[in-house]
């Protein structure tokens, strides 16, 4: 067996996943010793589920004090065995946790844990990019009353933007602020955006016709291609999405 062969052989047996049904058992390469050749393969085993808890819980510990430390435990080791990390970098690891609840809690009470997974992936990944200030909107006011001049928006490179039908943010905060009292998800859905501010993040609700507008913003998007999102929307729709665009940072530079 080659190296490689031992290593993918490795990985599947320690974590779960499909492959470790069809390969030749591990046990077979382990020579004897004190402990019984399936006991050391659990010690392994049981070291990688906890690496993958614990990174999955420092990324979303409201989702975590939503289930329980048990079903936590439980939506980890699932998530190891659909996706084990391929990579020594665990930054981006859990990219698909949200998508994964989706699936589970789908026509559940507990529905909203996927957009509350979302939210957090993004608080965690904007940290990682340049925190930049938003215009002003005296600056977003003197290119729309200019329209000789054609002018490009830079995107704020950190943001993220959640659309929700759940007031995530509420519960977010509610569970962040030890506030643990039961809401209702009939409150109104809540759009989140979310950009690095100096060493932290913010998070801006921003209406519905707003998020239309921020999710066509692409790195450069012209004005006029920006303002074409919201051709059928109302004016005072237009006018609430610009001051979205600015209260959120999501627009960072105006380039001439």
């Amino acid at each position: 067996m080659q190296l490689h062969e031992l290593q993918q052989l490795c990985l599947s047996r320690f974590t779960d996943t499909p492959e470790s049904t069809t390969r030749a058992d591990l046990e077979d390469r382990i020579v004897s010793g004190p402990r019984s050749k399936s006991t050391c393969i659990a010690v392994y085993r049981n070291n990688v589920a906890e690496i993958v808890k614990g990174t999955l819980s420092n990324v979303f510990p409201t989702v975590q004090q939503l289930v329980g430390d048990a079903c936590f435990s439980s939506l980890a080791r699932r998530y190891l065995s659909i996706h084990a990390s391929l990579s020594g970098d665990l930054q981006s690891y859990g990219q698909a946790f949200a998508a994964m609840l989706d699936e589970i809690y789908v026509s559940t009470e507990y529905a909203f844990l996927g957009d509350v997974a979302r939210l957090e992936f993004a608080l965690d990944e904007c940290l990682c990019a340049e925190s930049q200030p938003g215009i002003t909107g005296e600056q977003l006011h003197a290119v729309l009353s200019d329209a000789t001049v054609e002018v490009l928006l830079h995107r704020n490179p950190s943001l993220h933007l959640i659309e929700s039908r759940y007031p995530i943010l509420d519960i977010w905060r509610s569970h962040r602020e030890a506030r643990f009292e039961r809401m209702s998800l009939d409150q109104p859905s809540q759009n989140v955006v979310v950009v690095r501010s100096g060493s932290d993040a913010q998070m801006t609700v921003v209406s519905r016709t707003g998020a239309r507008l921020i999710r066509s913003l692409s790195e450069q998007t012209a004005i006029d291609d920006l303002l074409s999102a919201l051709d059928d929307a109302e004016p005072d729709e237009i006018a609430a999405a610009l001051r979205d665009i600015v209260a959120s940072n999501a627009v960072t530079e105006v380039v001439y």
